[in-house]
């Protein structure tokens, strides 16, 4: 069975993607790890998360997918439900655990009374209290993660906004041989006056629809940039058109690969 590497323990929302797919799970104790493990053919996938609807692009994937010249075979989004969890006998909470999206996602929630510790990932600050018998904490994150660990929910779906999403992308050495209807690309514009406009315009012209632009700096050139685009299309031959023509414009263009999309 081939391999996938996810960001553990079990039940992070890396972990409750990944169990949508038919591979074997290995998991990482970092964004890195997961990464490292598929450029060293260690296994043969690796699932990380892209984009969240309120906190944007997790930028340090980005740039990885971008430095080791990765991949996208596919894209999985899963509601993003945070609930607050403790040790069925805790009282006074002082401390919560999270990893720092689960955070950011729940400010509205939290409040300034207590202690926040960041977490590698929000299953690790549930096996964590579970470990310690910690009844003074509480943590945040899915319900997988407070029946996996054996905590009580205290309160559910405590993020800012109750319809959150997460993108994640699966990732591979080699692009997808199956056609999807969603392309990702990054390019470098010419250093010159409408010079992004009229590469964008070929898209336009083919009517396929840009759906994120963003742009990322290229630190060994100050200020200069790359820019990230994702792109609907599911007519192969007129993606390949656009962006053959779009190429004739720029400095350069990469294609990170072309997937489906599956939604939860």
């Amino acid at each position: 069975m081939d391999k996938i590497t996810v960001l553990g323990p079990k039940g992070t929302f890396s972990d409750m993607a990944a169990r949508r797919l038919d591979y074997k799970i290995i998991y990482c104790d970092s964004h890195d790890e997961v990464i490292i493990k598929l450029v060293n053919k260690k296994a043969d996938f690796a699932l990380v998360a892209f984009e969240n609807q309120l906190t944007g692009t997790i930028i340090e994937n980005l740039d990885s997918i971008i430095k080791y010249n990765l991949k996208i075979i596919k894209e999985i989004v899963i509601p993003v439900h945070h609930n607050l969890c403790a040790l069925s006998d805790s009282k006074d909470i002082k401390k919560i655990y999270s990893h720092p999206q689960g955070f950011f996602q729940c400010r509205g929630f939290l409040d300034d009374k207590y202690e926040k510790i960041e977490m590698k990932s929000t299953a690790e600050s549930f096996e964590y209290i579970a470990n310690n018998k910690l009844l003074d904490s509480a943590c945040i994150g899915p319900e997988l993660a407070a029946e996996i660990y054996g905590l009580e929910i205290i309160k559910k779906n405590i993020e800012d906004f109750h319809h959150n999403q997460t993108r994640f992308f699966v990732l591979a050495k080699k692009e997808n041989t199956i056609r999807g209807n969603k392309a990702s690309i990054i390019f470098k514009a010419k250093h010159l006056p409408g010079s992004l406009v009229k590469s964008l315009q070929r898209l336009a012209k083919y009517d396929i629809n840009l759906t994120k632009i963003e742009s990322r700096p290229l630190p060994e050139h100050p200020w200069e940039y790359l820019f990230y685009c994702d792109l609907e299309c599911a007519d192969k031959e007129i993606l390949n058109k656009a962006l053959n023509e779009m190429e004739l414009t720029l400095v350069f263009l990469k294609r990170l690969g072309t997937y489906d999309a599956e939604r939860g």
